[in-house]
């Protein structure tokens, strides 16, 4: 970069909780089998998580919740991306009101409390 480009925006992207229990059935079903656009090959090893599925897709028919802040930074053909964790649900359409982060759930306004 010189000093007349200016630093491109990070890419979104939604990290997929592989190994998570409560997930992992769920992202085999539908990121693998329905959607089929997972890629494992941007696979983010993660030691918090046990490791992170991409998803590029910003609309997601499965989606439960995501997160409204990045969950961490990365570098892919030279090119910043945010990560965003992503749950899915089997009920498509269904989009849960939970904070992805801790769980609460939304008041009568529509706002998450614990400020997620």
């Amino acid at each position: 970069m010189n000093a007349r480009q200016p630093a491109e925006p990070p890419i979104k992207i939604f990290g997929l909780l592989l190994l998570n229990p409560d997930q992992k059935d769920l992202i085999q079903k539908h990121c693998f089998g329905d959607c089929g656009k997972i890629s494992l090959a941007g696979c983010i090893d993660d030691p918090q998580t046990g490791g992170l599925g991409v998803c590029c897709e910003t609309v997601c028919p499965w989606l439960k919740a995501e997160m409204d802040e990045p969950y961490g930074n990365t570098m892919s053909f030279g090119k910043p991306h945010q990560i965003y964790l992503r749950a899915i649900t089997d009920n498509p359409g269904e989009t849960s009101r939970t904070c992805i982060s801790c769980g609460a759930r939304t008041n009568v306004a529509g706002e998450l409390p614990c400020g997620h």
